[in-house]
């Protein structure tokens, strides 16, 4: 007899450490000068040559070190490594490069209202510069645009101007609400003070984000006492609403 050779391997072939090897499956078969071979029937004690092997756990999938045999084939896995998970920053996996899929926006500026997609308490006299500058977000594109004309980054912002934020996965449209310009003009005039007497008196109803600017004292009501803050305003009485 010149050898032994595994003619078939074991039918468990991977296990965890402390688990004990099963034979179930396995031919041993024993190897002769003339090129003939028998199989061997009795129990086989089997030496393992084990190489150590490490596959990484990445954002989605598991990892583990494990030992292969390189004689049977035989895999005991010694330590499993948990998916690490995604890790964001403005947007994207610093590990794997995938995109955030949903679209996240605040400000420590503005009030954002994640409820009904609002940018609120916008100053008047804002610009598109000043307003991207004020967004974190995990968005790719930030665009801003008035009707279907995208502004430019030195334009004033009005109440009604649409925010369009994208990204590979996801797209979100926010409505920026400027305190004191329900008429989406950027400024708090005559006009307004006309559109919240009309209101006032139910000769035209304003609607809901031009309610939401025209509430500059924020009591929940658009009437007579924001009127008399625009007019200071107006006035040169005081310098911000």
């Amino acid at each position: 007899m010149t050898g032994l050779e595994i003619e078939i391997p074991p039918m468990y072939r991977t296990y965890v450490e402390g688990q004990n090897f099963n034979t179930a499956g396995m031919k041993v078969v024993a190897k002769y000068g003339d090129g003939t071979t028998k199989e061997v029937k009795q129990k086989i004690i089997v030496t393992h040559d084990f190489e150590e092997i490490t596959q990484e756990a990445t954002c989605k999938e598991k990892g583990y070190i494990k030992q292969i045999c390189k004689v049977c084939g035989l895999e005991v896995v010694k330590t499993k490594i948990a998916a690490l998970g995604h890790n964001y920053e403005n947007g994207v996996c610093t590990r794997c490069g995938e995109i955030e899929p949903v679209i996240r926006v605040s400000s420590e500026k503005y009030s954002v209202d994640n409820e009904h997609d609002y940018i609120k308490n916008v100053g008047l006299k804002t610009t598109v510069q000043e307003i991207k500058a004020a967004l974190t977000t995990n968005a790719t594109e930030v665009k801003i645009y008035k009707g279907e004309k995208e502004l430019k980054e030195t334009d004033t912002i009005g109440t009604n101007t649409k925010v369009y934020f994208k990204n590979s996965n996801d797209e979100r449209i926010l409505t920026i609400i400027v305190t004191g310009d329900t008429d989406g003009n950027g400024e708090a005039d005559f006009c307004y003070m006309l559109a919240i007497n009309k209101h006032r008196l139910g000769i035209k109803l304003l609607g809901e984000v031009e309610k939401l600017a025209g509430d500059i004292n924020k009591d929940g009501d658009t009437g007579f006492w924001d009127m008399l803050i625009i007019n200071k305003y107006r006035l040169g009485l005081t310098e911000t609403l």
